[in-house]
């Protein structure tokens, strides 16, 4: 098993040890996983552009005011008439233009941006992310976490590889939680992103957009992902609490975000 971690950093994350166990069990197969990987990433394309999906990202951005065939575009009455009778390749560009606003949709986006703005001397090169990603697995793994981070902006790519801890081949498909991973030198990553055998490039690219969108763990510790049980648990407790449609909400708003990021960045072109 091959473990790649940024200069002088240690694993205090408890649990780590098992999730590193499970992933010294699965190796990947980098020509199987690009194979795969190209049919999941149209997949998410596919899902982020349809004519359902596409005008509910919209909305949870806000109807937000963008430049199109030199009118402007703003609020539910216009975006709602603009979409009625929208091709698929108009709302390609549609997510194009609405990429500045998903990558800043909530307060702790604009702070990582702002971050990597006071650290413009740091060029997140593929060199300089092979020396700070944080990730547990494979050689493979971290050079398919590197080519898939080039689709990103360089604003994601330095946040990313700052804050979030990578565990390559487990048996998940994928998923995003706290983390405390905690750097000698004092740097930490409060951000897990497990991937598993069935690795794509959208999937990676789906959690880093969640990651960097999510609030920050608080001092107290990390937020861990729920288990099935606990799922269970939350859904009963928001049912009789009359919040379910509003937790239902929440997770949609999360993932069309997130999809809608993986595929703006997999249809764009950055420096």
């Amino acid at each position: 098993m091959f473990v790649t971690l940024p200069r002088s950093a240690a694993l205090t994350q408890p649990g780590l040890e098992r999730l590193v166990t499970r992933a010294a069990d699965q190796r990947l197969d980098v020509e199987e996983a690009e194979a795969r990987g190209a049919a999941h990433d149209m997949t998410v394309i596919d899902r982020a552009l349809s004519s359902v999906t596409f005008p509910r990202l919209v909305a949870t951005l806000g109807f937000p005011g963008v430049e199109y065939g030199g009118k402007l575009v703003e609020g539910e009455p216009a975006w709602r008439t603009l979409l009625a009778a929208a091709t698929r390749p108009e709302r390609r560009q549609f997510l194009q233009l609405l990429k500045p606003r998903m990558e800043r949709a909530n307060a702790y986006a604009e702070a990582r941006i702002q971050r990597w703005q006071q650290a413009r001397s740091a060029v997140p090169t593929d060199e300089w992310l092979h020396e700070h990603l944080f990730v547990v697995g494979e050689p493979e793994h971290l050079r398919f976490v590197v080519e898939s981070l080039r689709y990103a902006p360089a604003y994601v790519r330095y946040i990313t590889a700052l804050e979030v801890a990578f565990v390559c081949g487990d048996s998940h498909r994928g998923f995003l939680t706290g983390a405390r991973f905690q750097g000698r030198e004092g740097g930490g990553r409060e951000q897990l992103i497990v991937l598993g055998p069935e690795v794509a490039v959208a999937l990676v690219l789906h959690e880093v957009g969640h990651a960097f969108l999510e609030e920050p763990s608080p001092p107290s510790g990390p937020r861990w992902a729920a288990g099935v049980q606990q799922e269970a648990a939350i859904a009963a407790w928001a049912d009789q609490e009359g919040l379910t449609s509003r937790l239902e909400a929440s997770i949609d708003r999360h993932e069309l975000l997130a999809d809608g990021l993986a595929a703006a960045w997999l249809e764009g072109t950055y420096a």
